[in-house]
């Protein structure tokens, strides 16, 4: 293991020359404190990188593209650090795109967008990642907490997207995967969006207090989901439009301003269980509902 202390006292001085230094399948332990990096740092050597805790451990990066970008072969794992990016140049805050990374207790905040729409998400995974990201926390970035696009299928765990100035978690391209026990509230568009082809299982996650609406699906995307609860959103809580044909499966909808369920896709729905409180039992067909 190679220890990395803020005042450059341990086996290396700094995070750049830990990653440097360190053995593939090894790991790097960045003890508490705030690492500034001089540029984006881009990991290529399968490794293990390691904080003390998502309050104590911060990485801080102002450059154009990324803070931290994963694009080696092997196993990747990113705990207990909060990654941030500040200043004006364009960036998303983490990316992934290898296919092994585990990503735990991770903060990812202040992704940055620019007028040509490159960047501003807190993770964004694509390429054909299948990454578990797990009990994170993806917070006031310019567009997106969590970004799935390409052909990625990573699975999405009790994460916390939230205060984003877009969707706390977006589905783009021909992405697809798992988004279970999820939280996504006060994001100024969406709660979770699912566009293009993009087919993920969405299950169990809870979209509140969103200024539009809980779950958008546009475009030609499909999926399932599955036993959601959306709650206190200002425009509807499930919205399905375009060519979109997922099927819902037991989703609770409640006092969402606009309404429950709204249908504008050119398909028929096909709908089971509760859908604002309304119990339909066997697979039903409903072009709209209130």
């Amino acid at each position: 293991m190679v220890r990395v202390k803020v005042d450059g006292s341990g086996d290396a001085g700094s995070l750049e020359e830990a990653a440097r230094l360190v053995q593939p399948g090894g790991a790097i332990q960045l003890e508490a404190g705030t690492y500034r990096l001089e540029r984006p740092l881009e990991l290529t050597t399968d490794l293990r990188l390691i904080g003390a805790g998502m309050d104590k451990t911060r990485l801080v990066a102002d450059g154009e593209g990324f803070v931290l970008r994963v694009a080696g072969t092997g196993r990747y794992e990113i705990r207990g650090i909060t990654l941030e990016h500040v200043g004006e140049n364009w960036a998303n805050v983490l990316e992934v795109a290898w296919e092994n990374v585990l990503i735990e207790q991770c903060r990812f905040v202040g992704g940055k967008w620019d007028s040509t729409y490159r960047g501003g998400a807190g993770l964004w995974i694509h390429g054909q990642s299948w990454a578990l990201v797990r009990e994170c926390i993806a917070e006031e970035n310019a567009r997106f907490g969590i970004e799935v696009s390409e052909q990625a299928q990573p699975t999405l765990e009790k994460n916390l997207c939230r205060n984003n100035e877009g969707s706390g978690v977006l589905y783009f391209g021909n992405s697809a995967g798992l988004a279970r026990e999820n939280t996504c509230e006060g994001n100024e568009y969406h709660g979770i969006q699912v566009g293009k082809q993009a087919q993920p299982t969405l299950e169990n996650n809870l979209c509140r207090n969103i200024e539009q609406v809980g779950i958008l699906y546009f475009g030609s995307s499909a999926g399932v989901a599955r036993e959601n609860t959306c709650e206190g959103n200002k425009d509807d809580g499930i919205w399905v439009s375009g060519t979109a044909k997922p099927s819902l499966e037991g989703n609770f909808c409640r006092v969402n301003a606009a309404g429950q369920l709204k249908k504008e896709s050119v398909w028929e729905l096909i709908i089971v269980g509760a859908i604002g409180g309304a119990m339909f039992g066997a697979a039903s067909r409903s072009s709209e509902a209130g």
